[in-house]
């Protein structure tokens, strides 16, 4: 399985001054973890997992999402009203860089309370190492030697992508 159950349940802090975003101040029951790895961009990367009600009545819940606008990260659905008993929702969340606005690189977190009252609910913490694309060159400095005006010297140079993704590059003045 790729999400895995984090445990030691405790309160959220509060929202910070000034901070509009919907914020969850109840006591959180479970978290979980979903983690992508690396991302290199380029790349839609989706995981998918699934809510399954397993109690005697209804339930409903929301996913205060608002912490990933700009990342480039995306989850849908986000709010659910009645689910009956035995139940299973399946959630998805994305990243797509062409959605990204932000500067992030390296590794970024995101927790996304999942409330079903205002005194209960969990965590889903989102975590990647979002990455540039690469290319490695076989040789990172040249040496012409001595070269006669009028005479010509070919050295070769060799680009490998290492990534799973297609690489753009050109080569500009130096």
């Amino acid at each position: 399985s790729q999400t895995a159950v984090l445990k030691q349940p405790k309160k959220r802090n509060k929202k910070k001054i000034g901070d509009n975003s919907p914020s969850f101040d109840g006591y959180v029951s479970n978290r979980y973890l979903i983690d992508f790895g690396q991302i290199v961009f380029g790349k839609v990367e989706k995981k998918e997992f699934v809510i399954k009600n397993i109690t005697p009545f209804p339930i409903s819940f929301e996913i205060y999402a608002d912490c990933l606008a700009a990342s480039g990260f995306s989850i849908d659905p986000v709010s659910f009203e009645n689910m009956p008993t035995d139940e299973e929702i399946t959630i998805t969340v994305t990243f797509d860089n062409q959605l990204r606005t932000n500067g992030i690189l390296g590794d970024c977190e995101f927790e996304l309370p999942v409330v079903f009252n205002d005194d209960l609910g969990s965590v889903l913490h989102l975590k990647a190492n979002l990455a540039m694309p690469t290319l490695n060159y076989s040789n990172m400095h040249f040496s012409f030697g001595n070269v006669i005006v009028g005479q010509s010297r070919v050295l070769t140079l060799q680009l490998q992508n290492m990534n799973r993704v297609p690489c753009e590059f050109n080569f500009g003045e130096a």
